[in-house]
């Protein structure tokens, strides 16, 4: 199963991943400062057989998700031991790769998150 490990004050923390949809915090104050671009890399780093290509987080001061994609540079919002996120964790594909329609149904998603928290303003 994947997982992320990382150095802390007291040494080593995991935290398990599974594909899909994960609720996901680090449980304890990592030693290096982490944005939602650095830690998505960190975690395809240690998982080079899935890709994690989403975190979202609740931002009570607007009421609205933020939400960073591993391909925009959009909302790159610093991550705080003991908050919760949520990560979408792509495990390894299928045979004859992602379908077509995932990945473009993906995209949308996201174009049309910005679009709607535009149009808020």
């Amino acid at each position: 199963m994947p997982s992320f490990n990382y150095e802390t004050t007291t040494g080593f923390a995991s935290v398990s991943i599974k594909p899909g949809r994960n609720a996901f915090r680090l449980p304890e104050e990592p030693l290096e400062d982490f944005t939602a671009s650095s830690l998505l890399q960190a975690i395809n780093e240690q998982n080079p057989d899935g890709q994690a290509v989403q975190l979202d987080k609740w931002n009570a001061a607007f009421g609205r998700w933020d939400s960073h994609h591993i391909d925009f540079p959009f909302r790159d919002f610093p991550i705080e031991a003991g908050e919760t996120y949520y990560l979408n964790y792509e495990g390894p594909a299928p045979a004859g790769g992602m379908p077509t329609w995932a990945k473009l149904g993906a995209a949308m998603w996201v174009v049309g998150l910005i679009i709607i928290t535009r149009k808020r303003r």
